[in-house]
């Protein structure tokens, strides 16, 4: 026999279905008392702020701003975009002005250096002439030895 020639199974006996009874009844939240008379309030208020965070878990966390016209949130972002150019305006600004402020502290370095050049430039030249005198002195002096001792001879 295939399965769909097979004849249907039926029970010997008729199935009975128990009733199902609750574990913990109604009657046992209206016997128990505990010591505090106002354990429902209690259990209330905790089940409706348990409900509050849930519903507010469930809603999406949302800002005043995502509830802004659509052009409002463009003029916020073009004065964002403004204000980072000014911002990088003046960094640019700052960073001429320290190159500048660099510059100018170079040549003062520079004409430092100069002016103080200048001096020791000075200062050898004159000793070199003083040399120079002294020893065209010393050859006259010599010269005019030379001609007394020809003139002895």
């Amino acid at each position: 026999m295939t399965a769909l020639n097979a004849a249907p199974i039926t029970p010997k006996a008729p199935i009975k279905l128990k009733p199902i009874t609750p574990t913990v009844s109604l009657d046992y939240f209206d016997t128990y008392k505990p010591n505090d008379e106002n354990w429902r309030y209690e259990l209330l208020d905790s089940i409706n702020q348990l409900a509050q965070s849930l519903i507010q878990l469930s809603q999406p966390q949302s800002k005043k701003e995502d509830f802004k016209p659509f052009h409002q949130q463009q003029q916020q972002q073009q004065q964002q975009q403004q204000q980072q150019q000014q911002q990088q305006q003046q960094q640019q600004q700052q960073q001429q002005q320290q190159q500048q402020q660099q510059q100018q502290q170079q040549q003062q370095q520079q004409q430092q250096q100069q002016q103080q050049q200048q001096p020791t430039l000075i200062t050898t030249i004159n000793t070199h002439l003083l040399q120079l005198d002294f020893l065209t002195s010393l050859l006259q002096c010599l010269s005019l030895l030379n001609q007394i001792i020809k003139l002895n001879l």
